[in-house]
Parts: structure tokens; C-alpha cells; sequence
């Protein structure tokens, strides 16, 4: 077979001490199919370019380096991936950064294989160690305990963790996709959702590969700690969440509002005052193109922690509803119900999905199953009162009760139209 089947892009940027494990563990793949190695050296201020042109030069058919003068990623130009891609010859891609690598001689022939037998498959997948330098630990990643076809759904809410990045091969087909979210600086998360528009995900259960995790100048261990940086991570994804929900004509809606919001829960973490100082800065650079989200995170922050807010949305809410009844029995629920009484809004009581603890009264009102409230046919209206972060699971329960006039005041507010 003549023609290359499958580029190995690799991005890289001062891992003089790891991209030679890298490099190495591409050339030692047993395939029946000729593949190529792309790797991007991102103006590495060590010996890394070095070690990448000494393997260039000793294997030009195979490796291709490119080599920046400056480096992109802290210029936020995250495009340079177009021309990284454009060289790629290969029916398929698969990745590796440059300081994880691949321990599975024959991890590039099992994943081709499956897809060349499983057209409808667009991404693989498999098990990787995580190699933690922080803890001294080596550890199976465990995404899944078993080789299972991967859904989307599971994919956004990564309840496991994500899938490895040194693990994924994906058709290169799913580049007219990628191409439209080039400006986002996490590209694995991104690729594997734009493999899920049109294919499916496989995922074998296989050690086959390595991370290397918070060692030195890797991305982890430069920003752990990071305020700032860790914040703007979570506005820029959810920026890219929404523009995919958009992208995906809103059909996996649910389960990303509800990754949306484990970002904001993230955020709301680190405390509000921590916030309000990085988003200071932040008003100062007027071209923000994230300036919508970061004020909506705002609205969110005022919404869960002060009394005195009185959201404009509910307001119209209450006053086209003449029965209120809030929707859980928590810590969401009593700021709501604080909130309301500093506002002077009067509400009947609380609803549960089920009684869970049969709590027949909470703060003095009573509490009733959604499907019990005596009167839901008078222009009664439901006010959710739960973290937003299982909010498939809030709609799933309001679908199944038939309820269709309530308001989640804390949650988030799509911003699309606003930029």
C-alpha cells in the first residue's frame, strides 16, 4: 500500500525532556500501512526544535516538522492548526502531544482496522496510564471498564473524565467540522464532539498509551493555581458549548447546559470576590469577544448569593402567574425563597419530584410532589430552584410531570445573540 492511510499530528513546545519518547514511540508502530508524523514545534525556547530536525533529517520520508518563529498559542492563534492540517495526507489523524507517548506497538493498526471494518465509526478510542508527577503516581485512566461504543451525550458531560488525547484517531474527514472551531485553545474535547456530528465513537478498553500529568512546563502544572487563567478556561468553554449546541441544531441541549454549568459551578468555587477581580481586568479590553459570557456568569453569582437581586426575568414570571410553588427543597431553594420574601413576593409552597425524605413542610410552607400541587391548572408557575448541574435531569422530571410554565433563575442565559 503506497498511499499514506494515517498522519500522526503532534503539537509541541518545550518538551526537550519527553518529545523524544514521542518520536520513538511512532516509529516503533507495526503496521501493514504507510503512515507519516507531523509535528508542530510552537517556538520552543529549549532544545525541542533541535531533537524534532535530528529526527527530520534521519526520517524525511516520514517526519515533517514545522517550526514557528513565534509562538502561537500565547498570541491566541490557535488557527495555525489549518496549516498543520493542510499537510496531512492521511485517510485518518491521530494525535499525541509531544510529551505523552504511545507504549502499543500495534495501537495504530487496531484502531485503523476497526474503522476501515466499521465505516460508521468516526472516532476511536482507548485506556491510557496517567503518569501524575505531582503525586509520584502511575495509574490506569479508566474512562470505561469495558470496549463500548461511546454516545455523545457521554461524551459532553464526561462523567468519567475525558477520553485520553494520545489515544484518539480519528477520519480526517472530520475536519470540515474542526475547521469552524479553530479559535478554541483545547482542541481534544472539541475534536471528539465534531467526530460525533455525523459517526460514532468507539472506545477499546487497552492500555496503549501515556499522559504525562503536572510535570514540569506542562500545561496543568503552569496554570494549577492560576485564578485567572483557570476562569477564562471555563468562559471559553462555555462559549464553544453553546456555539455547538447551535451547531448541532440544539439536540443534545439538555446535557450541555448541563456541562455549562459545571464550568460556572467551577467558577462559583473559587468565590465571588475572586471573580469580580479577574473580570475587572477583563472590562478593560472593551474587544473581549467572551465580555457577554463573563457578565452572564455575573448575573449568576448575584443570583445565587445575593438576597437583595431580583432577577428582571422572574419578575415578569411572577407577575403572570397567580400560584408560585418553588422547585426543590435545598440550599437553592432557601436563597430562592429568601430572595423572593426580600423582594416581598409571595409563593405557596415547594415541589419535589419525589418526597426523597417525605418532607411534608420546609421553612414553614408546604412541600408536595410535582405531580400533587392542587392547583396547577390556575396559572401556577414553578420556579427551579436546583443546581443547574444535572439540568437533564430537572428536565427529564418537568417533561415527565407534564410541567411546561416554569423559570430556572440560575440558569444560564444563552449569549449568541448578544456578541
Amino acid at each position: 500500500m503506497d498511499e499514506i492511510v494515517i498522519s500522526i499530528v503532534c503539537i509541541t513546545y518545550n518538551h526537550e525532556k519527553y518529545i523524544a519518547d514521542a518520536i520513538e514511540s511512532f516509529l516503533q508502530q507495526k503496521t501493514e500501512f504507510k503512515y507519516e508524523i507531523i509535528i508542530h514545534d510552537d517556538a520552543s525556547t529549549d532544545r525541542t526544535s533541535e531533537i524534532v530536525q535530528k529526527y527530520e533529517t534521519q526520517y524525511p520520508e516520514i517526519i515533517h516538522g514545522i517550526y514557528e518563529k513565534e509562538n502561537q498559542y500565547s498570541r491566541k492563534k490557535i488557527a495555525f492548526m489549518k496549516n498543520v492540517y493542510s499537510l496531512c495526507k492521511g485517510k485518518y489523524l491521530a494525535f499525541c502531544e509531544g510529551d505523552d507517548f504511545w507504549i502499543d506497538v500495534g495501537k495504530l493498526q487496531i484502531q485503523v482496522e476497526w474503522m476501515e471494518a466499521h465505516p460508521e465509526y468516526h472516532l476511536t478510542s482507548h485506556n491510557a496510564l496517567l503518569w501524575n508527577y505531582s503525586e509520584g503516581s502511575v495509574k490506569a485512566m479508566n474512562p470505561y471498564s469495558s470496549d463500548k461504543e461511546v454516545s455523545p451525550e457521554e461524551i459532553i458531560m464526561q462523567y468519567n473524565g475525558n477520553l485520553p488525547t494520545a489515544s484518539l484517531v480519528a477520519r480526517a474527514e472530520v475536519l470540515q467540522h474542526l475547521k469552524l472551531f479553530m479559535g478554541y485553545s483545547v482542541g481534544d474535547v472539541i475534536l471528539q464532539l465534531c467526530s460525533a456530528v455525523e459517526g460514532k465513537i468507539y472506545y477499546f478498553n487497552r492500555i496503549m498509551s501515556v499522559y504525562r500529568h503536572m510535570h514540569t512546563d506542562s500545561w496543568c502544572a503552569e496554570f494549577s493555581g492560576n485564578h485567572e487563567h483557570h476562569i477564562s478556561h471555563c468562559v471559553e468553554m462555555i462559549r464553544f458549548l453553546e456555539e455547538y449546541d447551535h451547531y448541532t441544531h440544539f439536540i443534545y441541549s439538555k446535557y450541555i447546559m448541563s456541562r455549562i454549568h459545571l464550568y460556572i459551578h467551577s467558577i462559583i468555587q473559587l468565590g465571588q470576590e475572586c471573580f469580580l477581580e479577574v473580570l475587572e481586568k477583563k472590562r478593560l479590553n472593551t474587544q473581549d469577544r467572551d465580555f457577554p459570557y463573563w457578565n452572564e456568569i455575573l448575573r449568576i453569582f448575584l443570583q445565587s448569593f445575593d438576597e437583595n437581586y431580583y432577577d428582571p426575568d422572574l419578575q415578569k414570571f411572577v407577575q403572570t402567574h397567580e400560584h408560585l410553588v418553588i422547585l426543590g427543597a435545598g440550599d437553592y431553594a432557601q436563597r430562592m425563597a429568601r430572595q423572593l420574601g426580600h423582594n416581598h413576593v409571595h409563593f405557596d409552597g415547594f415541589a419535589v419530584s419525589g418526597l426523597g425524605e417525605k418532607k411534608q413542610e420546609y421553612l414553614g410552607k408546604t412541600v408536595w410532589r410535582l405531580k400533587d400541587i392542587p392547583f396547577m391548572q390556575k396559572q401556577t408557575g414553578i420556579i427551579v430552584a436546583i443546581n443547574p448541574i444535572i439540568w437533564n435531569q430537572i428536565l427529564d422530571s418537568l417533561e415527565a410531570d407534564n410541567i411546561t410554565e416554569y423559570i430556572c433563575p440560575f440558569l444560564f442565559k444563552y449569549c449568541k445573540e448578544r456578541l
